[in-house]
């Protein structure tokens, strides 16, 4: 299901006779709102041990380049590391750890990449029996990839398996069992929303306003 179908779907129960006035409720925010609650479900999920929904979960290819390893952009440390061409979107935060789930080569038969917060980076250390095993952080929203593998200059791509924050994609990742909690959340917001809003019983054309819940 697309995000839009979800919003459309709620704006059609809204218009059934659950909110009456929906033409101040805008798609773009709806959408926001169906993110939120969304990634709020999924913590909870989370949280409760849950095994995670493959259907929440974006591929996403991206492109290495090799780059200086130093931070500012004004100097050179003389030394290189592989890092992604562009910025990766956000992943759901947890308490304990982001939703990247996997990084490693776009061929799914290799091993994936050891991920490690940025602060162990400098501690990354592979043995001479696991010179081969990359390790992969995250920086300022690029990915960084350490090794002592000597191909690994050649690495072009990468595949990454993430949850994120605000996806953007054609096909919406969320689970069959989830929509119709997002449904209900979302419409039941909007009802108490509409029942506290102020409006203009008078009909005189002038701004009479008083809470619904004074009705």
């Amino acid at each position: 299901m697309t995000i839009n179908e979800i919003i459309f779907s709620i704006l059609n129960a809204a218009r059934g006779g659950l909110v009456s006035n929906t033409e101040a409720i805008s798609e773009s925010q709806l959408g926001w709102q169906i993110n939120l609650v969304r990634d709020k479900l999924i913590r909870q999920d989370l949280s409760k041990k849950r095994t995670i929904s493959t259907e929440l979960i974006q591929t996403l290819c991206v492109d290495i380049v090799q780059t200086d390893t130093s931070d500012c952009p004004c100097e050179i440390a003389g030394c290189n590391i592989l890092r992604s061409t562009l910025q990766i979107p956000s992943p759901i935060e947890m308490l304990d750890r982001n939703l990247i789930i996997s990084v490693g080569p776009i061929d799914l038969t290799k091993p994936r990449f050891n991920l490690i917060p940025y602060y162990r980076a400098i501690y990354y250390n592979p043995n001479k029996f696991s010179d081969s095993i990359y390790g992969a952080f995250i920086h300022n929203q690029y990915l960084y990839i350490i090794s002592k593998d000597s191909k690994s200059s050649m690495l072009e791509k990468v595949n990454i398996q993430i949850i994120l924050e605000n996806p953007a994609d054609s096909k919406y990742p969320v689970s069959a069992a989830m929509i119709p909690d997002i449904q209900l959340i979302i419409l039941q917001s909007m009802i108490k929303i509409e029942a506290t809003a102020p409006s203009d019983q008078t009909g005189d054309a002038k701004h009479n306003l008083a809470s619904n819940t004074e009705k």
